[in-house]
């Protein structure tokens, strides 16, 4: 086989440019075709890929930054207990009523306190709380009241469920307060 790159630029002997070797025998180059287009994607898909690609990345970004400003923003623990003791005065049961009221303070003192009340028993809460014993007390009591009522079946006069609302908001303005005052 001879190789182009074998072959002199220009003849020594007479200065003219080599001729090249004749082609060989075969088919005639008027049957070749041009090249063969292997599984490229045309201009549509590759646009429709990247349009579906940015709405698909908007849309995490859009999520991420909508819940991470959902949480920035925490609610007053006294507005949120507040709130539900009204709930529970709208309840006509009793029990629904003695829960209600029992969770308002434990959320309360959870959210204040940043301690897992909710999850303990009255006087396991009460025991975890950074309070004087007088208002430890206040609230075991609440609590105890609160748990008669919800296991016991006790019976509850409208008096007693005002007395019971009352007592809560009073303990809870008191606990806000007093927090907000040593910075707890």
């Amino acid at each position: 086989m001879f190789l182009l790159a074998q072959i002199p630029a220009l003849n020594p002997s007479n200065g003219a440019m080599p001729q090249l070797p004749p082609l060989p025998a075969g088919p005639s180059l008027e049957s070749v075709r041009g090249p063969i287009e292997a599984g490229g994607f045309n201009t549509t898909q590759v646009v429709l890929a990247a349009v579906i690609g940015g709405l698909i990345g908007a849309g995490l970004i859009w999520f991420y930054l909508r819940k991470k400003r959902s949480v920035e923003i925490p609610a007053n623990p006294q507005e949120v207990a507040l709130a539900e003791l009204k709930a529970a005065e709208a309840s006509s049961d009793n029990e629904r009523f003695a829960i209600t009221c029992a969770n308002a303070i434990r959320h309360f003192l959870e959210a204040r306190y940043k301690l897992p009340v909710a999850t303990k028993t009255s006087s396991e809460a009460t025991e975890l709380l950074p309070l004087p014993g007088d208002r430890k007390e206040k609230i075991n009591e609440f609590l105890a009241t609160c748990d008669g009522i919800k296991f016991a079946q006790q019976a509850l006069s409208e008096e007693k469920r005002i007395e019971l609302s009352d007592t809560a908001k009073k303990l809870i303005r008191e606990l806000d307060r007093k927090a907000a005052s040593t910075g707890t």
